[in-house]
């Protein structure tokens, strides 16, 4: 009797301890998928922030470059190969893979030589509007289906003469500055219009990658090993060409280690 009885007692401690920790580990991983959800919220204005931040420095050099004497020069010449030709030289200065010209009516006066003018032409018509009303600012649109940032800025002499408009590639070395200040992952989701979505510029591992190809509904979660990256899907207003998405990730191991150590 006394065996079944200390049986019974050790069966029942068992029991309320594993109710213990299975409650406690519920509680900690609600703990932490609360603060990742916050780490996130965070994210995203760090993100926005640094597109913000690029654009006006692109913005910043755009301007440089319109100053320049050689290139007013150019445009001053009204010859639209002269111009075609210093708009190239002067995007190529600073990474701009595509440039333009506009007149004070905002009307598109000449590309980059080697740029398909007619296919940028509406893009680029549609783009003048909100790019004239940022200072400094600028705006995310794609191009054959990659994600360009945009920046435009005025021509003086002294009075605004024309303006000077330049796309830069959205690239690996931005997703990479975002991964190394907040210490999260990223996707860069594309859609063209009409066509399916793909991931344009990820930091994340090649299974990772993997797994988040193979999902194709929203993506709240990523399996990662033993581990989740959890998502926040940050959109990009574009409303040109199709759509541009952020995916933020946050691994969910590496907050809920602190409670658990807490614990």
């Amino acid at each position: 009797l006394s065996s079944r009885i200390v049986a019974l007692s050790l069966l029942l401690l068992l029991l309320v301890q594993a109710a213990v920790f299975s409650v406690v580990r519920i509680s900690i991983e609600q703990s932490a998928r609360g603060q990742v959800a916050q780490e996130l919220a965070v994210g995203e204005r760090v993100w926005r922030r640094l597109l913000d931040q690029n654009a006006q420095k692109l913005a910043q050099g755009a301007a440089v470059l319109a100053a320049d004497f050689g290139f007013r020069a150019a445009v001053n010449s009204g010859d639209v190969d002269t111009i075609r030709s210093a708009l190239e030289n002067n995007g190529e200065r600073i990474g701009a893979t595509i440039t333009a010209l506009f007149d004070t009516d905002l009307s598109l006066r000449a590309v980059g030589e080697g740029q398909d003018e007619a296919t940028l032409a509406p893009l680029l018509t549609q783009l003048v509007a909100p790019l004239t009303r940022q200072a400094l600012g600028g705006q995310i649109a794609l191009v054959a289906g990659q994600p360009y940032q945009f920046v435009m800025v005025p021509m003086k002499a002294p009075l605004i003469v024309g303006w000077v408009l330049m796309g830069f590639p959205v690239s690996e070395r931005l997703v990479a500055d975002m991964r190394a200040l907040s210490d999260m992952h990223l996707a860069l989701v594309v859609q063209p219009t009409g066509a399916p979505s793909r991931i344009a510029v990820a930091t994340l591992t090649p299974d990772a990658l993997q797994a988040l190809q193979a999902i194709t509904g929203d993506v709240t979660e990523l399996p990662m090993g033993d581990d989740r990256l959890i998502a926040r899907n940050v959109k990009l207003d574009t409303g040109m060409n199709g759509s541009v998405r952020t995916l933020l990730f946050r691994s969910l191991n590496e907050v809920v280690a602190p409670f658990r150590q807490a614990q």
